[in-house]
């Protein structure tokens, strides 16, 4: 009985246990269930969020691609426009105008309209030696019907110079109309078009796109243009050459003019497609780039992605937007978006986390095309192309920079942008790179800057410098260019007009002098037209010396090498002898020079003679100008702790034209070869630059036909300066000299004459002179005798006790010095410049050769 006992006690708990294998089975189904479910939700959700996130970083990415395109792409355009200004510059474009306008001959200098195209014709034909892409430079003038004047082109065997006969009108162009319409100082380009000669195609059918920059002559009216062909197809192909895009890359101007390069290192470019004959139908984005507004935008197709940066730079005419597009196919951004949604779909709650994880290395490694080839086109720009953070610090250097710099990129990266400007720049500016650099970009593309390479050596360069938005991050794109050669070539043109000017000065002075003399020697009863043709060719050789002394004035600031010595003077004192200076001049005119200085001394911290300088300037021009038996004032007054300094005539006036351009270099309001007033055009504009520089301002107001005033404003000194030790650096042996001289123009020559053996210290009176000769030992005193009221001899009788300086007197006047303490004395006029500075050069050995022997005296030893 005991068995089936057994048997009954265990049904229960089998049962039990079938139940509850049945309620786990269920439950284990149940979060089956929820688990595919969740996942297919999650997985679902996940794999949206990551597509999308990954499509916007691919635009993000794409779009910063694109704009290091378009910013290379503006570079072409910026050069044309730049080398159009540089030759707009140049001297013969204005003396060819003012040639043709005083017939045939450049009153300025006497070169003949020849001669000017001649020295045109080669510097057009040494710009296309430099510029491969460009086969046409030409001078073009408004009248009979756009005649060419100057015209260089280039064929198989290089540049030629066009000969006269074969130059040609160009006046029903569709171009010439629209350079001719440009405004001053604007550069257009026109449409892209085949070039036409003699009024039919040019056989070579180069499509050409046209940069003009009009010309205006001296009165601000209208005279020509100048225009550089281009081959457009070659700078496109030069450009795509530098950059080796990945992804098929396509750039269309404003006309709908395209080229397409389709991606890859080893890809080479499609034909360009001229609108006006495709040979193929463009690309649907192209027209969609075309009637686009918006200056960038990311355009998703079904296979494609395409990214698109309009760029419109503010150049007129046909070509003033170009627009650059990146595609990407589809496929190659989301391949690994699809694959990883099919694993979410099919993998537990676990795979989810993973999936979450794994979409962030996705994203990252799907975005590594795109930013490989970011790091390309970086690394094959021909100009130096850093990458800078928000910080200023260094996140791409190309290999490019690596050349310019002498850094290698893995020294930079990482570091302030700052330790590639020079330090003499300013550590402001250093360290405040970023801001400075917005603010030039707000005020134009480019800017120069002195760079520092790695050896420490200067490097002039010229930036360009654009913000970009990459993955939401501000970042700086710096485009450096090496100007060390434009700089040298403008350091040789300086160093030219200098070296001339300084020879014409040499036998002008002496020309001036030995008229000077002939002048006092002719017998009284000489006949009148042998005094008159005396006094003509004193007064042109004036006029010439006038003409080289504003030369060199001009040079010497244009090029930064004016030095001043600032000096506490007396405003009143300051007017009071300009106005004496000014009186012979005016005499001849017939004007009277009236001063109003106030009653209390104004103080002014000035370069003296560079005052009087500009002084002189200014009421030489009053004079000028002026009525016969007019009248000229010169006043100063105090005005808001500043000393105001007024100059008035009473005048034509100036032509309200003529306002903007009254301090511009060679600027007159008649220039033509019958004006009534002589002068170079130089004088008002160093003026600007010597009140500027010494920390004032200047400015003017003028009605036609009431007179015209010119205001100069300083800053007052309230507490007086005493005259301070003359110092030379450290390492200067030059001897000192004291020039007592009140003939500014023959104190500058001499000083610069002998600069690279003594340092010479000026002084225009007595007074001046005193106060430098009880702070310094100076090792030689060049006197001039006959000062207005003062004899330069009487300076020694003021000589400090153990002074024991050569004394030199250089003078005018042809008499005996019986002074013992003069050690040589010369005359001016009998004495040419280099037999002064030869003398003047053996007097300072010899004060060394004193000095050296008292201080072996003072210390005991033979010298």
């Amino acid at each position: 009985m005991t068995g089936p006992i057994d048997i009954q006690k265990r049904k229960p708990e089998a049962s039990r246990s079938l139940i509850g294998r049945s309620l786990q089975y269920k439950l284990t189904f149940l979060i089956l269930c929820c688990a595919l479910v969740s996942t297919a939700v999650v997985g679902f959700v996940a794999y949206e969020r990551v597509r999308s996130a990954a499509i916007e970083e691919a635009k993000e990415k794409l779009g910063g691609e694109t704009r290091l395109m378009a910013q290379r792409f503006r570079f072409t355009y910026h050069e044309v426009a730049r080398d159009l200004k540089m030759i707009s510059e140049m001297p013969p474009i204005q003396g060819i105008i003012r040639a043709q306008r005083n017939g045939g001959i450049d009153p300025i200098d006497g070169s003949t309209e020849n001669q000017w195209r001649e020295r045109l014709a080669r510097i057009f034909r040494s710009f296309l030696v430099q510029r491969p892409d460009h086969f046409q430079v030409r001078y073009i003038g408004l009248a009979d019907q756009g005649r060419e004047l100057v015209r260089v082109d280039r064929n198989s065997l290089g540049p030629f110079v066009v000969r006269p006969e074969n130059l040609q009108q160009k006046g029903t162009e569709p171009y010439f109309r629209l350079g001719a319409s440009a405004q001053m100082g604007r550069v257009v380009f026109s449409e892209v078009t085949f070039n036409r000669e003699h009024d039919s195609l040019d056989p070579r059918e180069i499509p050409t796109m046209r940069g003009m920059m009009p010309v205006f002559d001296w009165r601000g009216e209208r005279f020509g243009m100048l225009v550089i062909n281009i081959d457009y197809p070659a700078i496109l192909k030069r450009a795509f050459a530098e950059m080796k895009p990945q992804w098929r890359t396509i750039l269309v101007n404003g006309q709908g003019d395209y080229m397409v390069h389709p991606g890859g290192p080893e890809a080479s470019v499609q034909p360009f497609q001229m609108h006006r004959n495709y040979t193929e139908e463009p690309p649907p984005i192209v027209k969609h780039a075309l009637e686009s507004t918006q200056p960038e935008l990311g355009v998703e197709s079904d296979h494609m992605m395409s990214y698109i940066v309009n760029d419109d730079d503010g150049y007129g005419g046909f070509d003033a937007r170009v627009s650059i597009i990146v595609q990407v196919p589809s496929e190659k951004l989301f391949a690994k978006a699809n694959e990883i949604g099919s694993e979410v779909f099919a993998a537990g709650i676990g795979v989810v986390f993973a999936f979450v994880l794994g979409s962030v290395f996705f994203a990252r490694s799907l975005m590594k095309p795109l930013s490989q080839t970011a790091i390309a086109i970086v690394e094959n720009v021909a100009d130096g192309l850093i990458l800078i953070d928000a910080g200023g610090r260094i996140e791409r250097f190309n290999p490019s920079c690596e050349r310019m710099f002498g850094y290698k990129a893995g020294e930079v990266v990482g570091q302030h942008v700052g330790i590639l400007v020079a330090e003499g720049v300013g550590e402001e500016f250093r360290g405040e790179f970023i801001t400075h650099a917005r603010q030039s970009q707000d005020h134009g593309n480019t800017f120069e800057v002195e760079g520092r390479t790695k050896s420490g050596a200067l490097l002039p360069l010229e930036l360009s410098v654009n913000e970009l938005n990459l993955n939401g991050k501000v970042k700086y794109s710096a485009v450096m260019r090496d100007i060390s050669e434009r700089r040298e070539m403008e350091r040789v043109k300086a160093e030219f007009i200098s070296t001339v000017s300084h020879e014409l000065r040499t036998p002008l002075t002496s020309i001036r002098g030995s008229l000077g003399l002939v002048d006092n020697m002719l017998p009284n009863d000489l006949p009148n037209p042998a005094y008159q043709m005396i006094s003509l060719a004193q007064k042109n050789t004036n006029r010439l010396i006038s003409l080289v002394n504003d030369i060199l004035d001009f040079e010497k600031l244009s090029s930064q090498e004016v030095t001043y010595e600032m000096t506490t003077v007396n405003l009143n004192d300051e007017l009071v002898q300009a106005a004496e200076l000014i009186n012979g001049y005016a005499n001849e005119f017939s004007i009277k020079i009236k001063t109003e200085l106030p009653a209390t001394t104004l103080h002014v911290e000035v370069d003296a003679r560079r005052f009087q300088q500009i002084i002189a300037n200014l009421l030489s021009n009053a004079v000028k100008f002026s009525r016969k038996k007019g009248t000229v004032i010169l006043r100063a007054q105090e005005h808001d702790g500043q000393a105001e300094i007024e100059v008035v005539d009473f005048g034509e006036g100036i032509p309200e034209e003529f306002h903007g351009r009254i301090f511009n270099p060679f600027s007159q309001a008649d220039s033509t070869s019958t004006r009534k007033k002589s002068g170079s055009g130089l004088g008002l504009s160093i003026t600007k630059r010597l009140v500027e520089e010494m920390g004032g301002e200047i400015d003017f107001v003028s009605e036609l036909g009431m007179g015209t005033t010119f205001r100069v404003v300083l800053p007052l000194i309230t507490a007086l300066k005493t005259p301070s030790r003359i110092v030379l650096p450290a390492g200067d042996t030059r001897r000192l000299a004291l020039h007592l001289e009140d003939d500014a123009d023959f104190t500058a020559m001499l000083g610069e004459t002998l600069k690279d053996i003594a340092y010479v210290q000026p002084a225009r009176d007595l007074s001046e002179a005193h106060e430098y000769l009880a702070f310094n030992d100076f090792d030689l005193l060049i006197l001039d005798r006959y000062l207005p009221g003062e004899d330069g001899l009487s300076l020694l009788d003021a000589l400090p006790p153990g002074a024991d300086p050569i004394v030199a007197v250089v003078t005018a006047i042809d008499e005996p010095v019986a002074d013992p303490r003069v050690d040589l004395a010369i005359v001016k006029s009998r004495t040419d410049t280099p037999e002064i500075v030869e003398r003047l050069t053996d007097l300072l050995e010899e004060a060394r050769i004193r000095k050296h022997s008292a201080a072996a005296s003072a210390s005991g030893s033979r010298p």
